[in-house]
């Protein structure tokens, strides 16, 4: 038996993208979470997991998964006329995209977005400043925040060492999807 086809390959890919949806739909069904489909990638995600999980009082856990197409980074199959095979080329098309909001016990709300198209790449959102209120907090430090900026007046020093001693590696290892990648983002999150 030879290796598989590009049309084999793409099937498969499609079949197992079926199968990530499926999975992340049951167990947020398991969980009694909700799953909603949204018609425009506009919307503002975190606006409404925000609403859902205030208006249901969620202090840890999954507050929903929402859905909406965007455009992706996949591959498809392409006939190529000079060789007269069909090759597997990567592509930009609009793909669904599940976007899994939590409200975790150490770094707040956050939320991973996946891509249901192979490679399925995925990202993980959060804000590390409120991990470092927590420490902060943990650590019996005064201080006053707005938004994302803090003020601790002449002991600005304590927070910003706990900032800069943050082990990603470790802080990622207590993400609800196991360990990961970070990604700076200036807000923390999607929109």
């Amino acid at each position: 038996m030879g290796r598989p086809s590009a049309a084999d390959r793409i099937w498969q890919a499609r079949a197992a993208g079926e199968r990530v949806k499926q999975a992340c739909r049951a167990k947020a069904k398991a969980l009694g979470r909700p799953v909603k489909y949204l018609a425009s990638a506009g919307e503002s995600k975190e606006e409404m997991a925000r609403g859902i999980a205030a208006r249901e009082k969620i202090q840890e856990g999954l507050v929903c998964v929402l859905s909406c197409v965007e455009p992706c980074r996949t591959f498809e199959v392409y006939r190529n006329r000079e060789t007269r095979k069909l090759e597997l080329v990567s592509r930009t098309r609009k793909c669904l995209y599940l976007y899994h909001y939590w409200m975790h016990r150490e770094f707040g709300f956050l939320n991973a977005r996946l891509q249901t198209w192979f490679p399925f790449p995925m990202q993980v959102c959060l804000n590390g400043r409120v991990w470092l209120a927590r420490q902060m907090d943990h650590a019996g430090m005064k201080y006053l925040r707005q938004d994302n900026c803090f003020s601790v007046g002449a002991r600005l020093g304590p927070g910003a060492r706990m900032a800069e001693a943050a082990d990603t590696e470790e802080l990622a290892a207590g993400l609800p999807s196991g360990r990961g990648q970070r990604e700076d983002s200036p807000e923390g999150g999607a929109k």
